[in-house]
């Protein structure tokens, strides 16, 4: 039976009837019609962050196997991305805030008290946003085989009665939380629920009371023709470039690589490091973002360093190259980032922390570390800036380990979550 059919069924919201039929009719070798609803923070732009790439790169491998793909998000000062067919998601007024409320305790895992718990939603405004996606939705060419909601526990239950035939699937890029007691109940409104990690999905079947094995993991892919080793891969090069890149965000831990790659270079050795990514944190007010940014920048001209701001995507693959290393030294239960995913398909040592999907993700493929351990960052950045045979076959097994991640392993994963994997492909 159908997870929502289980999930249901626990909560006391559905009885025992038999519910057989619910994935029998799948359809083979067919175009299907996909619709793919973004958080109301989240444009479909290069202004997005990881879930619009993610959406990017499903719109394109879907589009090439013929099926229609419809995008449903806010929009921005961005132009949005071609792949799919964008709807612009327009509220009657401004969100009050483009930080949803706990956002940043849910990214990080944090507990806390929750502020406006008697709300009926997680983001502020979001009842104006969910009128126009209903709005948008009525207004296009369905019915859809599936709509896909990320990270947004409350958008499938709140659509209200859909067309028959139609499924849907909540998929989770991090251990959200939501501020309501019905969350086991929200979660009951997908066909299927879906996560980036495996550590993704136990940590929501803990959280939600979900049996074991509720939520499926699709891991995030990488375009390994794009993100792909320089033409002197694996040659020795003088200093030994560092890269940290992503939200400049004190939970992402890039204050360690700076030090690290500080007391190396005052140890004498011939290393530095850069900086890549824009001053977005979350859970933390505006002057302490501000405050962790300054201080951060101010420790990288220190360490000889440079910072290039925040890089857009397209260009990240020529940056990569230029790279030996790539540190991830999160200090967060780290989901599964894409930028590891594309640090290790360009061919680059990867250090990252001991943390989260990075494990899952890395394998034996990366030197892992513990960030609460003194000196450990340092110890290993160290091993393979001293040893460049070391170093090579690093970068040799980051690439083959990122082999095992084309975003059509993605894509097809996702059909096959909601019972649509024999459709055409």
């Amino acid at each position: 039976m159908g997870l929502s059919r289980k999930a249901q069924l626990l909560s006391g919201g559905m009885d025992s009837r038999d519910d057989s039929r619910a994935f029998a009719d799948e359809p083979n070798g067919r175009s299907l019609h996909l619709c793919i609803v973004l958080p109301p923070i989240e444009p479909y732009s290069p202004g997005g962050g990881a879930i619009a790439t993610i959406v990017r790169n499903m719109a394109l491998v879907w589009g090439s196997q013929g099926h229609r793909v419809t995008i449903l998000a806010p929009p921005d000062e961005h132009t949005p991305y071609q792949e799919g067919h964008y709807v612009a998601i327009h509220v009657p007024t401004p969100l009050a805030s483009r930080v949803p409320m706990e956002i940043g305790k849910r990214l990080v895992g944090r507990a806390g008290s929750v502020v406006g718990g008697l709300r009926r939603w997680d983001w502020h405004r979001y009842g104006s946003y969910l009128g126009a996606v209903k709005k948008a939705l009525a207004s296009l060419d369905g019915p859809f085989d599936v709509v896909i909601a990320h990270n947004d526990l409350q958008l499938l239950g709140a659509l209200g009665p859909r067309p028959e035939g139609e499924r849907s699937v909540l998929w989770l890029h991090n251990t959200v939380r939501t501020h309501r007691t019905d969350g086991g109940r929200l979660l009951a409104s997908a066909d299927a629920i879906v996560a980036v990690s495996r550590f993704v999905g136990s940590w929501t079947e803990r959280e939600y009371d979900l049996p074991a094995g509720s939520v499926r993991t699709v891991h995030n892919g990488v375009d390994l023709e794009r993100f792909h080793p320089s033409t002197t891969h694996g040659q020795p090069s003088s200093p030994v470039r560092v890269l940290c890149h992503g939200r400049l965000d004190p939970s992402k831990g890039f204050h360690l690589a700076v030090d690290a790659v500080r007391l190396l270079r005052n140890a004498g050795r011939d290393v530095t490091i850069t900086l890549a990514g824009g001053s977005q944190a979350f859970g933390i007010s505006a002057a302490e973002a501000q405050h962790y940014r300054d201080t951060l920048l101010e420790s990288v001209a220190a360490a000889g360093g440079t910072y290039l701001g925040r890089v857009a995507p397209d260009d990240m693959a020529e940056l990569l190259r230029h790279h030996a290393i790539a540190c991830a030294p999160s200090l967060f239960e780290d989901p599964f980032p894409l930028s590891v995913l594309e640090a290790l398909a360009s061919g680059c040592a990867v250090v990252a922390s001991r943390r989260g999907g990075l494990p899952e993700m890395c394998d034996d493929a990366a030197t892992l570390f513990d960030p609460d351990e003194e000196g450990a960052l340092e110890s290993a950045l160290a091993t393979l800036v001293d040893n460049p045979e070391f170093r090579q076959q690093a970068q040799v097994a980051a690439r083959e380990r990122a082999s095992a991640f084309p975003w059509s392993a993605t894509a097809a994963g996702i059909l096959d979550a909601c019972g649509l994997g024999r459709a055409k492909s």
